[in-house]
């Protein structure tokens, strides 16, 4: 059963910024004029107002619960870091972070560290020490993109961290070093998601030339691409290893990510027909198998329509494999 509330701030200024907490009771919600609201979202028939603080006459441009969900971190326009307590709301740390807006601020999903970027052009990695109350030291300031750093995220065996920017890339740091491990050039416009599937093999990256592109962790060989009609804004990849995506115009994207059965099934196709599918269609043939999985028997959604087109375009043989595999009424 699906639930639904609506939220009304009334707090007199836009909405900039918000986030869940992992164990999806609270969330915080940060505005143009400084403030920021953490609600308790446990029950949605009784949604709560348990804190509001504006410490700073700033944007907060980006939240990030820790992973213990005791901890909120606040990234402004100002370039400061703060650090709140989310029971009582206190302010327990406050560090000047960077030197113009800051874009993106993320924990590591072990605590240990925090990642926050830039229009400064910079990626800054923080050590989160838990002892003797909370502090967030400087560890490495990361260079190399040539405009805004949009976006930062954190591989889920906290190893690497992963950035996006304005200049069309996606590099991957290592964490333990600071140093660049891997870059990820493809996009023609700002990449504005990047995010690591559960097991690190697949990097994912959204960008504002409305394209979603997959690529292979380890090789760093692109996978395939999904396109769109509107610039990717957001996307995570949760704990099933399904892939959530926004477009600009707020429509959502839901599919599932690589399995060995499909991953063989797309081998199989690819050596059949090696000169009759490019690697982007063979990814969208990929699509058409895993969203009737995902959405049974459903019709397309409009976001969707492009896939009935080139599924009408594929050879016959090819189509016969993939009936096999889904039914095709609702492409027909």
């Amino acid at each position: 059963t699906k639930q639904q509330a609506v939220l009304n701030t009334n707090n007199g200024s836009s909405i900039k910024s918000l986030s869940f907490s992992r164990d999806n009771k609270r969330i915080a919600i940060g505005y143009f004029n400084g403030t920021v609201d953490i609600y308790d979202v446990e029950d949605f028939a009784n949604i709560k107002k348990i804190h509001s603080i504006r410490l700073y006459n700033h944007t907060v441009r980006c939240l990030d619960f820790s992973p213990r969900n005791n901890i909120l971190a606040c990234g402004y326009d100002c370039g400061v870091i703060s650090i709140l307590d989310v029971e009582n709301c206190k302010e327990l740390s406050c560090v000047k972070g960077h030197d113009d807006w800051i874009n993106c601020i993320s924990f590591s999903f072990d605590g240990k560290k925090l990642a926050t970027c830039s229009d400064d052009y910079t990626v800054r990695l923080w050590d989160v020490c838990w002892q003797k109350g909370f502090k967030i030291k400087p560890l490495f300031v990361l260079k190399g993109h040539g405009n805004f750093v949009r976006t930062v995220s954190f591989s889920h065996d906290n190893k690497y961290v992963a950035s996006g920017a304005w200049d069309g890339r996606a590099f991957v740091w290592d964490v333990l070093t600071g140093k660049k491990f891997k870059s990820f050039n493809g996009h023609n416009s700002l990449v504005c998601s990047v995010d690591f599937s559960l097991d690190n093999k697949i990097f994912v990256s959204g960008s504002y030339d409305m394209k979603v592109r997959f690529w292979d962790f380890e090789s760093g060989k692109l996978l395939g691409v999904l396109p769109s009609d509107n610039w990717v804004s957001a996307f995570f990849i949760d704990s099933n290893k399904f892939l959530t995506f926004s477009f600009g115009k707020l429509d959502m994207g839901l599919f599932q990510l690589y399995t060995d059965k499909e991953a063989n099934f797309l081998s199989e196709l690819r050596n059949i027909h090696s000169k009759v599918l490019d690697s982007e269609k063979l990814f969208l043939l990929y699509f058409l198998y895993r969203f009737n999985f995902i959405c049974k028997n459903s019709p397309l959604p409009p976001k969707l329509s492009f896939l009935k087109k080139y599924y009408k375009e594929l050879p016959e043989d090819i189509k016969e494999i993939v009936s096999k595999c889904f039914n095709v009424k609702s492409l027909n």
